[in-house]
């Protein structure tokens, strides 16, 4: 440790750097700042510590972090840390960040305290926050707010909707311990970058309910866990609503949604030469057909889909793997002797050992830890033998197979190839 050119600088031998100023008497209050001037080789979380009148030590609860910036150059660094509910503050600690201790050089100088003008909004009697946000990118927001009768911050998350629409996002705040004096600060980021949001219309309301209802769809799945080609599936939707009261009479699909691919609503005539014209032909094993296309000698334009008829009875509708395979009529064959189109390995195993009714076939699960793609199926064609097609599975992975209809006691799982 030296003092060259007015700045204190430290050469870093040990784990935890820090560096801690004299015994001081400062009374805090909401609107304070500590800012300092510091240059570090590597950067990395840092924290303000202080330790109160009174006290002798600091702990954790009477902190505040920020970010170093290990360029080597010199910057300005404003901490706020809305310590005014701890009374007067005796002393001060600065950490550098923890990867320094790997023969770091840190430099600090110009430590002040300072005060600004910040808002003073009443809390006694407002049941919260509410404020107007759009944007493209969905994510999750953070809002942080500090008022002059609690120390430190308050944070709450909420969802960004992400599909350009402006919406109006609201907190119930009046059960939060920290809701009371006067509300001095708040701020917008994002959760995982910790930009700043954009928000307008930010306001404190005495009621929340008075707001209207905002949906937006977080999330949407086929209802299905086996969609099947050909076949029409239903879709469910995950709604969240922003707003303050209850959203009333609700469309089928919420409004900025929109189902692609849906057929065009017919004309009453259509016309020549733009007629819309389709046909599904039934093909089985070694069969062929022929589509001939007579359009008086014009170019037409033509779409073919192929696609493998599962011969599942209409009214199937099974949700999980076992009950999906238990489904498949038993004039559906799973021959092993076929080799099917498949970009990775095809596992084939022997269940020895199984307790099933009647006649029942035993159904299989292979996973790969680590992903959630990696799961596959299978069931045996009354010889117990399973096969599993999968894709390729790299690097050093767990593989769980697991058989439902497994003795605990005497059954096994053979794996023949590979």
């Amino acid at each position: 440790v030296e003092v060259k050119d007015t700045a204190l600088t430290v050469e870093v031998a040990g784990f935890d750097p820090f560096v801690t100023g004299p015994a001081v008497r400062i009374p805090a209050t909401v609107a304070q700042t500590v800012r300092f001037r510091a240059r570090t080789t590597v950067g990395g979380r840092g924290e303000l510590f202080w330790v109160p009148e009174g006290k002798q030590v600091p702990i954790q609860a009477w902190s505040a972090a920020f970010d170093w910036i290990g360029d080597g150059a010199w910057h300005e660094y404003r901490v706020r840390p809305f310590w005014h509910g701890e009374g007067d503050v005796r002393n001060i600690r600065i950490d550098f960040p923890p990867a320094a201790a790997n023969a770091g050089e840190c430099a600090l100088a110009e430590v002040r305290v300072e005060s600004d003008s910040l808002e003073s909004i009443p809390t006694v009697g407002k049941a919260g926050v509410a404020f107007t946000i759009s944007g493209s990118t969905p994510g999750t927001g953070v809002f942080s707010w500090a008022t002059d009768s609690a120390t430190g911050r308050s944070k709450r998350r909420f969802s960004l909707p992400g599909d350009g629409r402006p919406h109006t996002i609201s907190f119930k705040l009046s059960s939060e311990k920290a809701w009371r004096g006067n509300l001095a600060w708040w701020t917008f980021t994002d959760s995982r970058t910790d930009a700043p949001l954009e928000v307008k219309d930010f306001r404190v309301l005495e009621k929340l309910d008075v707001l209207p209802a905002d949906l937006f769809v977080k999330s949407a799945w086929a209802a299905e866990a086996f969609p099947r080609a050909g076949q029409t599936i239903p879709l469910e939707f995950m709604v969240e609503n922003l707003g303050g009261i209850p959203a009333k009479n609700v469309r089928a699909v919420p409004g900025g949604v929109e189902v692609g691919g849906a057929a065009p609503e017919p004309a009453e005539t259509a016309p020549e030469g733009q007629v819309e014209l389709s046909t599904r032909v039934r093909l089985q094993k070694g069969q062929s057909s022929i589509l001939n296309i007579h359009n008086g000698g014009k170019a037409a334009s033509v779409s073919l889909s192929v696609f493998h008829d599962d011969d599942l009875p209409q009214g199937v509708r099974e949700t999980t793997p076992a009950g999906f395979l238990k489904a498949i009529p038993r004039t559906v064959s799973l021959n092993r002797e076929v080799s099917v189109e498949n970009d990775g390995e095809v596992v084939s195993a022997r269940i020895r050992g199984t307790i099933l009714k009647d006649d029942d076939l035993s159904v299989a699960t292979l996973s790969a830890a680590g992903s959630p793609t990696d799961l596959y199926i299978g069931r045996s064609d009354g010889d117990d033998h399973v096969q599993f097609f999968t894709s390729n599975i790299y690097g050093d992975r767990e593989i769980v197979c697991e058989v439902s209809q497994l003795d605990r006691k005497e059954g096994y799982i053979d794996f023949e190839s590979p």
